[in-house]
This record gives structure tokens, C-alpha cells and sequence, in this order.
């Protein structure tokens, strides 16, 4: 063979070559990846050294390049366990983001999340979940600050009153108080004094008859005997003479006019 043809079927060789290679890595439309890989640690290292790509993660997910490394470096490789339809997000040329339904088959490469779900295809790198779904929580996205919640104080607020003090108890020792008891002595009861009524004599005119010109005065003395020398009786024991009553106005009227009576009874008879 001449060394010019030797040369050209070389050259035929190398670019043959040179365009397996190019088929081997051409990704299909609207892949996130530009270029394949095998594992976790490929498609760690593709977003951490194209920025296209992590671009294109970026956007999807709706967080920072380096959220995205931290979500997937948390992936694990695993297969489709049926086959069947799942969401599959495509990004276009033009840079929108869309979903379809695709029939996936089993056994195909897939990567799952922390939490165990479904997450991207291997072949292609596109999410299977959308930033809803994930939830990623943005390292770089400021956070809220939460309001004070602490009281609100016055600049000059008013003095509250001083507590008025109380003196403390004045303790006095000494000997306990004694308390004498006096006996009380029973009452006496005094027996109410009757006194009979005596009735009024009627004065009788001089010469006229009658002994009664002493009955007023042996009422009296009756009454007054009958007072004083109650209970004379046998073998008890002697009792102390309750002191004399007092005779009530009326008595007295009535004995005084028969002591006059008789008087002007004796003046008449002298004469």
C-alpha cells in the first residue's frame, strides 16, 4: 500500500472514532445535563463545573448553585421498580421549563432524594420533582426576622406609689393573766305578802246599837298577827321572820277613817 493511501485510511479511522464518541455523548433534547454520567459524584461534579447547568438547576428548583450541590450530593442511585407513567420536567432551548407524562420502564437509572422519592433521571438529568415538591430550603435566602415580641416601655412612666410601712408587733412579757372567780350567790325569793281587803264600816249615829265599833281595829290586828306568825308548826327548823311589808295607801285610808269613827263615837256617848 502506498503511504498516501496509509494516510488516508487513517484519517478515515480517526474521524470515525472521533464521531462515536460525539454520538456517545450527544444528550437527548431537552436534557438538563450537556454531558452523561454513571453516578452521584459525575453529576455533583458537572454542576460544580458548568455553569450552564447549574443554571439550569438553579432555575428549576428556584435556589442558589450551591443549595443544588448540597440536594444532590444528599442522592442515591436506584432503579424504576415498575414500569408505568411518571412527571418528567424537559428544559427547552428557548429556556422555559415544562412537564409531561413519560412511560418509564423498569430497571431504568434513577436518583432518590433524602426522604426516598423519585427525583431525576440518570440518562438525562432531568428532575422528576418540581420546586414545589422538593421544598428546598435556600442557605443564601434571607430569612424573615421575627418581630420583637418584648413589652412596650414609656420613656417617663409614672412613679408608683411607696409601700407605707407597718410596724411590727409589740411583744409584752409578763405574768399570765389571772382571772378570779367569785361565786355567785343564789337569789332569795321573798314570798308575796296578801293582805285581805277590809271593808269600810258605815259610822253609826249616836244611840244606836251595835258592838262593831271595834271590828276595824281586831281586823287589823288579825292581819297583822296572821303576817307575822306564819308556820309555827312542829319540829322544823326555825326560820328567820321575813321583814314587815309595807301596807299599801289604801289599808291606811280605810284604818284611819275607822280610828276617826270611833272617836266621834265616844265624844257623842259622853255627852
Amino acid at each position: 500500500m502506498q503511504p498516501n493511501n496509509f494516510k488516508g485510511v487513517y484519517l478515515l479511522a480517526v474521524l470515525a472514532g472521533t464521531h462515536a464518541i460525539a454520538d456517545a455523548q450527544r444528550m437527548a433534547p431537552h436534557s438538563y445535563l450537556r454531558k452523561p454520567i454513571q453516578s452521584r459524584t459525575q453529576l455533583v461534579k458537572q454542576v460544580k463545573e458548568d455553569p450552564i447547568v447549574a443554571h439550569r438547576y438553579a432555575k428549576h428548583f428556584g435556589v442558589s448553585d450551591k443549595t443544588v450541590v448540597r440536594y444532590f450530593s444528599s442522592m442515591r442511585t436506584s432503579t424504576i421498580q415498575k414500569t408505568g407513567k411518571y412527571k418528567v420536567y424537559n428544559y427547552r432551548e428557548n429556556g422555559s421549563i415544562e412537564w409531561k407524562m413519560l412511560t418509564l420502564k423498569k430497571g431504568e437509572k434513577i436518583f432518590l432524594d433524602g426522604s426516598g422519592r423519585i427525583a431525576m433521571r440518570m440518562s438525562c438529568g432531568n428532575p422528576m420533582l418540581g420546586a414545589r415538591e422538593a421544598a428546598l430550603l435556600d442557605e443564601e435566602t434571607p430569612v424573615a426576622k421575627i418581630p420583637d415580641q418584648t413589652p412596650q416601655t414609656f420613656v417617663n412612666p409614672e412613679p408608683e406609689p411607696e409601700p407605707i410601712p407597718v410596724p411590727p408587733p409589740v411583744v409584752v412579757e409578763g405574768p399570765p393573766n389571772i382571772v378570779a372567780v367569785v361565786p355567785i350567790a343564789p337569789e332569795t325569793i321573798i314570798p308575796p305578802v296578801v293582805v285581805p281587803p277590809v271593808a269600810a264600816q258605815p259610822i253609826v249615829p249616836a244611840g244606836g246599837g251595835g258592838g262593831i265599833g271595834f271590828l276595824p281595829i281586831l281586823l287589823g290586828a288579825g292581819a297583822l298577827a296572821a303576817i307575822g306568825g306564819g308556820g309555827g308548826g312542829g319540829g322544823g327548823t326555825p326560820v328567820a321572820p321575813p321583814p314587815p311589808p309595807v301596807p299599801e295607801p289604801a289599808t291606811m285610808l280605810v284604818l284611819a277613817g275607822g280610828t276617826l269613827a270611833m272617836c266621834a263615837k265616844r265624844r257623842r256617848a259622853k255627852k
